[in-house]
């Protein structure tokens, strides 16, 4: 349970410097509830950007050598 949490903190961290933003106090369950969501698929996303970068980028190595 206490990785779960860290791993959420983290994920949480990562889209808060990449879209240099911070959720601020959500009074509602249904508002944490589709901010929770949308993080989620925020962060999803911000994976598959890096990660299509970085295989851009090893292409692009390779077709140098």
């Amino acid at each position: 349970m206490y990785r779960k949490r860290w791993s959420i903190e983290g994920m949480s961290q990562s889209l808060e410097s990449a879209l240099r933003s911070e959720v601020r106090t959500l009074g509602q369950l249904r508002v944490a509830q589709l901010a929770l969501g949308t993080a989620v698929v925020a962060y999803n996303l911000l994976a598959v950007i890096q990660v299509a970068i970085e295989v851009g980028m090893m292409i692009a190595l390779v077709d140098e050598i």
